[in-house]
């Protein structure tokens, strides 16, 4: 993700100066990144991620259990919003104090709240893992990136904008203790968990990387980039990428062992009807 655009503009810049790499800008050492994870309150973290995920009773899984132990490349379903309603719904968060990504969060839970029957769920975000306070890590080259739980009581009795302002509340107050590893965090959930496997089986991700200089369509010392394509896999029944711009642009990965495409595109159109009532 925010590696490649990094990793492909001093590919660029290489070829521009003839291999030269002192052409190259200094950057932090990833071990800079391993000493700050070193000196984090890990026993903070584990209290805060029991107290957010106390009292789950099971799992969230919208996909047979025992599935994600077989390995199946996912087939994907990708829709663009309308640039109008992309804007409507980009003001009505914005109105609101919230991002996008709150509002598809929240409107994600409540669709998985409807695919399961349930109230009380449990869904992955994928983010970053780039903590600000390392000074340069946005141009730093490796794995930050970290996959943890949400979690969102839907109460009928709640606005939606109340809803989405909680969340955005609960996801801030948890964004400093995000080092934690999902399995770690996993074993946090309680002791009528223990065993259950996987919290989820569902992901979110919200694009929002720089993409950096990608200088596509350039001639760049006799090269010429003429297109990239990129293909990414999760065991995940359900994996939503949201990509942001002028028309937001969705695409579902689904298992085909787990889904038929009709009711892949059926989910997809579910959650561009909930975005729609929601702005």
């Amino acid at each position: 993700g925010w590696s490649m655009p990094l990793l492909m503009t001093e590919l660029f810049t290489l070829y521009e100066r003839g291999g030269d790499g002192g052409a190259l800008p200094r950057v932090r050492p990833y071990r800079d990144y391993l000493g700050w994870l070193a000196g984090q309150d890990r026993q903070a973290a584990r209290e805060a991620w029991r107290r957010a995920l106390a009292g789950l009773g099971e799992p969230t899984r919208v996909g047979p259990a025992g599935g994600a132990g077989v390995a199946v490349l996912p087939e994907s379903v990708v829709v663009e919003l309308p640039q109008r309603l992309t804007e409507v719904v980009t003001a009505w968060a914005r109105g609101r104090g919230l991002t996008v990504n709150t509002v598809l969060q929240g409107c994600w839970a409540v669709l998985v709240g409807a695919l399961t029957g349930r109230q009380d769920v449990v869904f992955g975000a994928t983010s970053s893992g780039r903590p600000p306070e390392i000074a340069g890590v946005e141009a730093m080259v490796g794995l930050f990136v970290n996959t943890l739980p949400v979690r969102v009581r839907l109460d009928p009795a709640v606005s939606v904008a109340d809803l989405l302002a909680g969340l955005q509340d609960q996801q801030s107050a948890l964004l400093p203790h995000g080092h934690l590893g999902l399995a770690e965090v996993a074993s946090l959930a309680g002791a009528e968990l223990a065993g259950a496997g996987e919290l989820f089986d569902t992901i979110l991700v919200f694009q929002n990387l720089p993409l950096g200089d990608a200088r596509l369509g350039e001639s760049i010392a006799g090269l010429r980039v003429t297109g990239v394509q990129t293909r990414t896999a999760t065991h995940y029944a359900l994996g939503l990428m949201a990509y942001p711009g002028k028309q937001l642009r969705l695409r579902l990965d689904y298992r085909p062992d787990a889904f038929g495409r009709d009711a892949a595109e059926r989910i997809v159109d579910r959650l561009v009807r909930l975005l729609t009532a929601v702005a």
